[in-house]
């Protein structure tokens, strides 16, 4: 850089000027400028310069939108830009309210300004959208559920979609009153936002929210259960089969719950196959049930034909005192066969007891499964035949059944032998 030091004496022309000013200064060439001896030379505004002045106005926007006095400090963050900050994050919905204007308070700042430019396609009933901030149902959601709230605002604002954005605030609303995690709250907006403007999805979707065996789930079961409902689209009664197992799921474990929401995504438009699964895991006692057994019941009612009445029957029995201390191969020779021995029929209780004096009667364990089986079809088809049952049972100790060809004989003379 070239300079000249000009040097003034009493005697120049520019005295006057140097009444208030030192005697020598330095001229560049190179900018043109001149600068006293004494005093900093010109330089470009900084970048926290500009930024700030670009915050003052900002907030001077919001606060003429608010009608809110203007700011008039021009040099640094003083009084009046931190008191206006603080304003801005109470009206706002910000969770913390300290007047210092850091990058969340600086985006939600950016977004309702630009929301303010569709405010006519964004009223929320009578309100616009910077009066709805401040009102509980946006302030009580989390700070990145507010923040992903009114991006999708204006995403359906810029497209002129009021009613998409009323079903966001509807949703948004519901979220507020419930306890969940940042991520989830995320995922429902993702799912409304597959059909923005479905008023039967978002009626699903609080009736999800509100749900408190949805609440109890974890972040991975929250999470397959709303891709679920994304996939199904417009199949509202698969939807409506999948709550209903969620509403059947809440005192189950996590294992037994996850075996009834794969049994649904098989097949997930078969509500009688819900309602049978519903009619096992509502009983008390399944639920007193090792998992072992739990899982068992629950195998065996999804292979059934989807009838009610195999699911009513099976649970009758497993109701029946003793019935669970039976041994595992008979419990399932029984359960095999359900469906078979006595078809779409509710079971009386005197058939029900016919079988368990049957199954638990001495020696039918140590039975060949084929004599069993055979023993069980023949009660069956006279299952409140208590004669014949009693007389069954006493020839299940008998020696001649542990051979087959002389058992099945023995077997059938006795059912003939029993009007």
């Amino acid at each position: 850089m070239t300079t000249v030091m000009y040097v003034y004496g009493p005697q120049s022309s520019v005295s006057a000027l140097l009444s208030e000013r030192p005697a020598t200064g330095v001229h560049s060439f190179a900018s043109n400028s001149f600068s006293w001896f004494g005093e900093p030379a010109a330089r470009p505004a900084s970048s926290a310069s500009v930024q700030l002045r670009a915050l003052r106005d900002s907030l001077n926007q919001w606060r003429a939108i608010k009608g809110q006095g203007q700011i008039t400090e021009t040099r640094g963050v003083g009084p009046q830009t931190h008191n206006a900050v603080k304003q801005f994050q109470q009206d706002s919905g910000i969770k913390i309210v300290d007047g210092v204007p850091g990058p969340r308070t600086k985006e939600r700042l950016k977004l309702l300004l630009e929301l303010h430019k569709y405010d006519s396609a964004l009223r929320v009933g009578v309100l616009p959208v910077s009066d709805w901030v401040t009102h509980d149902d946006f302030r009580q959601l989390d700070s990145q559920t507010q923040t992903e709230t009114l991006r999708r605002m204006l995403s359906y604002g810029k497209n002129r979609a009021p009613d998409n954005i009323g079903f966001v605030m509807v949703l948004a609303g519901k979220l507020a009153s419930v306890s969940l995690p940042p991520l989830t709250q995320k995922m429902v907006l993702d799912v409304l936002a597959t059909r923005p403007d479905d008023v039967d999805i978002l009626r699903y979707l609080i009736s999800v929210v509100s749900s408190p065996a949805f609440s109890s789930l974890g972040l991975s079961e929250q999470s397959w259960l709303l891709n679920r409902i994304a996939s199904y689209g417009p199949n509202y009664s698969w939807i409506a089969n999948l709550l209903a197992v969620l509403a059947s799921s809440r005192k189950l474990s996590k294992e037994t719950r996850g075996l009834t929401f794969r049994a649904h995504a098989d097949k997930p438009d078969d509500a009688t196959l819900v309602e049978c699964m519903r009619i096992a895991t509502d009983e008390p006692i399944f639920r007193q049930q090792d998992q072992a057994l739990q899982t068992e019941i629950l195998k065996r009612i999804i292979s059934y034909p989807s009838d009610e009445h195999y699911a009513t029957n099976l649970m009758s029995i497993v109701q029946e005192p003793g019935f669970t201390s039976l041994s595992p191969a008979v419990r399932n020779e029984i359960w095999k066969g359900l469906p078979s021995r006595f078809g779409p029929n509710y079971l009386n209780s005197t058939a029900i007891k016919n079988m368990m004096t049957l199954a638990a009667a001495l020696g039918f364990s140590s039975l060949l499964p084929e004599l069993q089986s055979l023993m069980l079809d023949l009660q069956a088809a006279r299952a409140n035949n208590t004669q014949l049952t009693f007389a069954l049972a006493n020839l299940a100790s008998d020696p001649k059944l542990r051979d087959l060809k002389t058992g099945r004989q023995a077997i059938t003379l006795v059912n003939n032998s029993i009007p």
